[in-house]
């Protein structure tokens, strides 16, 4: 990271105060405040962003002062109450300052060598990717040939703003990740929890990659179609479950007791042939889940009847009795809420299932089909965004096959891949 992208009415309005006060202090670490602000919030999805102070303390020791310029200027706003249990503030951009962002090269030293040591620690090799893999992978972005077409952004997203279904904020947060693209200005790291991978293809939202191509050439994106829930449903079946690729995995997050894993087995053996379990596994397998919930629940969109889901199994078990999204999942499927609740079992293990399915897609992705797609291509671009992969639309069909046939050798089961042409 070698620039801060911030509004033009935030930037011009630092520059102002600097002018007509005199104020000493550092510019890059004000524009790195409300760059990591944005990054934040498209990640956490809201405009109001919640830092701790330990990410804070990595770049600006003595940040305390900056927010508190920012907020006298009326730049941000801040809580000053902590949410239950959490120990980040929340802060939110002025909306009054609200405009196209800019790119801003960073020239304070320090700030670049505290950004550069971070970047370095968020490149540790994780259990899933290899330091060859992880080379291999960053190469394509380093080639500099991945580029994005910017009068297609400006219309795509100028068609979306006309339709009402993108805000200002979302607008500023999009904006953010494709300058970082089209600058080649790339974070490139591995979460070393659930081994995903994150890059600017990740943040980056689906109706804008659309535009971009690679060495000038157009591209296509394959996708595990249910991805979430096709590797739930892994858990499903014993024979899934004890298959050394998802064991190891499924073992490694439940250490907490040595019986918390026998009993896991044990009540796979005895659940796996109810109704509802295989109703649950072959709606997975066939990428159809969402659009079941949708309709038993009377949901309005599937993108809607995803979130449900999310919500219906990665909450907390504690939250039953005020979440309707999990009411309605185990009405759905009893049985199989038995087991998720189970592998969630135990205080401060609520993400485990959300994160032994994030490790079971980031294996497939980034180990077992990373590793088959590198003996069949060479020079072909590996671009990935999570449970999808993104390379030449002339590979299409091949890269179609390895997923499918890795899928089988692997799991003995093949899910719904879709494959979508980028138009570029």
């Amino acid at each position: 990271m070698r620039f801060t992208i911030i509004p033009i009415e935030v930037y011009d309005l630092i520059l102002l105060r600097f002018k007509e006060t005199g104020c000493k202090l550092n510019k890059d670490k004000l524009f790195f405040i409300i760059d990591l602000i944005i990054r934040l919030g498209r990640k956490q999805k809201s405009d109001s962003v919640r830092i701790t102070k330990e990410i804070l303390r990595l770049y600006i020791s003595d940040y305390k002062k900056y927010f508190t310029w920012l907020e006298s200027e009326n730049i941000i706003k801040s809580e000053r109450s902590y949410l239950a249990g959490s120990f980040a503030q929340s802060h939110e951009l002025s909306k009054d300052l609200y405009s196209l962002p800019i790119q801003i090269p960073i020239t304070d030293f320090k700030l670049l060598q505290r950004i550069k040591k971070q970047s370095a620690l968020n490149h540790e090799v994780s259990t899933a990717v290899t330091t060859k893999n992880f080379k291999f992978l960053k190469g394509f972005w380093e080639s500099g040939l991945l580029r994005i077409d910017l009068d297609g952004v400006d219309y795509t997203i100028n068609e979306i703003k006309k339709s009402g279904k993108i805000s200002e904020w979302a607008e500023i947060c999009w904006r953010q990740t494709v300058i970082r693209i089209d600058s080649k200005d790339y974070n490139f790291s591995i979460d070393n929890t659930s081994n995903r991978l994150h890059t600017p293809l990740t943040t980056l939202k689906k109706e804008l990659r659309n535009h971009l191509t690679y060495n000038n050439q157009k591209l296509v994106e394959s996708d595990i179609k249910n991805s979430q829930s096709f590797f739930a449903s892994l858990l499903l079946s014993i024979e899934t479950l004890t298959s050394r690729n998802v064991y190891d995995v499924v073992k490694s997050y439940n250490q907490r007791d040595k019986q918390h894993i026998l009993q896991l087995i044990n009540k796979v053996k005895e659940l796996q042939n109810e109704d509802d379990i295989v109703a649950f596994r072959n709606l997975s397998l066939n990428g159809v889940l969402y659009e079941y919930i949708k309709e038993k629940m009377c949901l309005d969109s599937r993108k809607i009847a995803k979130k449900y889901f999310f919500v219906a199994v990665f909450n907390k078990n504690r939250a039953l009795g005020q979440s309707s999204e999990m009411q309605g999942f185990k009405t759905m499927f009893p049985n199989v809420y038995k087991i998720f609740s189970h592998i969630k079992k135990g205080d401060g293990c609520h993400n485990t299932l959300a994160i032994v399915l994030q490790k079971l897609e980031s294996n497939f992705i980034l180990k077992y089909l990373l590793e088959s797609f590198k003996r069949n291509f060479k020079s072909t671009p590996y671009l990935t965004v999570h449970d999808s992969v993104i390379t030449y639309s002339s590979k299409s069909q091949k890269l179609e096959r390895l997923m499918k046939n890795e899928f089988l050798k692997r799991y003995g089961i093949v899910p719904v891949v879709e494959t979508i042409h980028l138009s570029g």
